[in-house]
């Protein structure tokens, strides 16, 4: 019996032992790990780097009126010099671009243009302020600048009305007086007139 009871006992630890292996798989499981959703797809794409934008340049700003790149209108713009007390408003008019009979008609002296030039006169105007006095023919000087960048000073023929003409002014006085050019025919097309008083630097009209 004692073996018996010994085998039952065994027995009987072995179904508790069994038991408290089945009460611990159901009742005391460890809890299985929560499913963990797949990542959406969007989130799986690679985001595509941002290329950096440079800034847009600002524009350059527009030359002034009176460069040679931004020249003034013959007959409405005037360039106004000054020296010390002294002021001078010049402005040129439209000038006359074929004046061979003109200046042929002025003097029976003057010299035909230069194969391949024609003369031009260009009408000047210039308006005098301050304690003193101008002489326009001294005090003021024109070129012509081709688009190609040559220059050319004043023809030496005698012009009608020209600009040497034209006596010493005092305040408020103005006049209008000729300067004749020999230009060529293939080197006036956007070309300008530099004009220049007391030496300054040069303000630009339109040649027209």
């Amino acid at each position: 019996m004692k073996k018996i009871a010994t085998l039952a006992a065994a027995a009987a630890v072995v179904l508790a032992l069994t038991g408290c292996g089945i009460s611990s798989e159901i009742g005391q499981a460890d809890p299985a790990p929560a499913e963990t959703s797949a990542p959406a797809a969007d989130a799986l794409e690679t985001t595509e780097p941002v290329e950096a934008t440079e800034p847009e340049p600002e524009p350059e700003p527009e030359p002034e009126v009176g460069s040679r790149e931004n020249p003034g209108v013959p007959e409405s713009d005037v360039a106004t010099f000054t020296n010390g007390d002294d002021e001078l408003d010049i402005t040129v008019g439209a000038a006359t671009w074929d004046a061979n009979g003109a200046i042929a008609e002025e003097n029976m002296f003057n010299d035909a243009a230069p194969e391949g030039t024609t003369y031009v006169l260009l009408p000047v105007t210039t308006t005098y302020r301050g304690p003193n006095t101008s002489l326009p023919w001294l005090d003021v000087d024109v070129k012509f600048v081709s688009a190609s960048g040559r220059s050319y000073e004043t023809a030496s023929v005698v012009t009608p009305g020209d600009l040497s003409d034209v006596s010493e002014m005092y305040d408020g006085g103005t006049a209008t007086g000729n300067l004749a050019f020999a230009i060529p025919l293939d080197d006036r097309e956007g070309g300008t007139w530099a004009v220049t008083a007391w030496y300054s630097d040069p303000l630009f009209f339109a040649a027209q």
